[in-house]
């Protein structure tokens, strides 16, 4: 952990320090930093430009480090390379262990510890090889394919078991239902009750004797509330199962004539 650490610290040491103390006597620069797959590796291809009229060795390594990977930075060499006076150089180094995809950045360091030392730093996204990608996928997609051909016959010896033992073939679509109607719900009969128009004098308790009929049911089927007073006029039910009401009684005789 700490070896990890230090190896941190003295990279961003030089990708942050050194270029602004060599910014004015190096005279080499990085450019056209590129990266492409090379089977299972990749190769970092860059330009090193020196602006000295003389020819410049060089020689470093390039620190890159995942961005979103937690593994330890990984150092490339940089072989000794001879830059001519006012020309240009391409470098090319391969990455054996670089991971399939991911976004990373790469400090190159040029004659680290020397007054013509060059710290430049990139970011980039390593990419799937396109070939690698193809070739894998078309692997999955004939792999699924066997495997769909070896299980046909298994699918369909289970059809033909299930179609004898039931009946029916599952290839054939299920028959289609018939919508029964749903039985009309049963109406309940009507309640039964003799009309009556109240009559001054009247209460639930005259009615109730009347019609020989408790007072609780007049109340319950009329809905009366309490204290229960009938107005003149009003209109009543009363339940038909009560007895007919009673006949007045006949008038007095007439006296007889002396």
């Amino acid at each position: 952990m700490f070896n990890r650490l230090l190896f941190i610290l003295s990279t961003l040491f030089w990708a942050l320090a050194m270029p602004a103390l060599a910014q004015d006597i190096s005279p080499l620069n990085v450019r056209a930093v590129r990266q492409a797959p090379d089977g299972v590796d990749r190769v970092l291809t860059f330009t090193i430009a020196n602006d000295r009229p003389q020819a410049v060795m060089a020689s470093g390594r390039v620190v890159v480090i995942s961005v979103y990977g937690t593994s330890l930075p990984a150092s490339l060499p940089i072989e000794d390379v001879v830059v001519p006076p006012g020309s240009t150089v391409d470098v090319r180094v391969r990455w054996h262990d670089a991971p399939i995809v991911g976004q990373l950045r790469a400090t190159i360091i040029l004659n680290e510890g020397s007054a013509s030392a060059t710290i430049s730093s990139h970011a980039f996204w390593l990419l799937p090889n396109p070939a690698v990608a193809g070739g894998a996928a078309a692997a999955l997609v004939a792999g699924l394919a066997i495997v769909h051909v070896l299980m046909r016959p298994r699918d369909v010896k289970l059809a033909k078991v299930f179609a004898k033992a039931t009946g029916k073939d599952p290839a054939q679509p299920a028959p289609a239902k018939k919508a029964v109607p749903k039985p009309l719900p049963k109406l309940k009969p009507l309640s039964r009750s003799l009309a009556y128009r109240v009559e001054p004098g009247d209460s639930v308790m005259t009615l109730s004797s009347r019609f020989e009929v408790s007072w609780q049911e007049i109340v319950r089927v009329n809905r009366l509330k309490p204290p229960y007073t009938l107005r003149p006029g009003k209109k009543l039910q009363i339940p038909r199962h009560a007895l007919k009401p009673k006949a007045s009684p006949p008038p007095p005789l007439p006296p007889p004539q002396g």
